[in-house]
């Protein structure tokens, strides 16, 4: 009894203590920052309809020290669906995002998309990519505000 009882207790200790020592690395990992809240040069847009690079009427901009998507230059919303990359590829990550949704659709925008964002990963050839291409095949995780 005396011997199953030590065993559970230290079992039990040895469980604690690798859970604060993961805790602990955990806590210590050094953090890539990927937006630098300057400028987009580390990063590669595509927008369907155009070349790799073109950022259309604007839409993906730096504002005091946020990356913002603006619909203000469009006059209407046609199929212009829109990717922003990080251009060094990831294998293993672990994201944090700040967000906020601001303002109203722009015209014409499928309903479905109203303060729809994703975070978007695991695209293999996200430098080919065609230019009639409206989704993409990838892995993501949607963002929705509140309509």
């Amino acid at each position: 009894m005396l011997t199953k009882r030590f065993l559970v207790n230290s079992m039990l200790g040895l469980f604690l203590a690798l859970t604060f020592v993961a805790v602990g690395a955990h806590s210590e990992e050094e953090w890539l920052q990927l937006f630098n809240g300057e400028d987009l040069d580390d990063w590669l847009i595509k927008f369907r309809g155009e070349e790799a690079g073109v950022n259309y009427l604007d839409t993906f901009r730096v504002e005091d020290g946020a990356l913002k998507v603006c619909y203000d230059k469009y006059e209407s919303f046609k199929g212009n669906f829109g990717h922003i990359f990080y251009k060094q590829p990831f294998s293993h990550y672990r994201l944090r995002v700040e967000y906020r949704f601001t303002g109203e659709q722009v015209a014409g925008g499928p309903g479905w998309a109203f303060r729809n964002k994703e975070i978007q990963g695991k695209y293999r050839d996200r430098l080919r990519i065609s230019r009639g291409l409206t989704f993409l095949m990838l892995c993501d995780t949607e963002i929705q505000g509140q309509t």
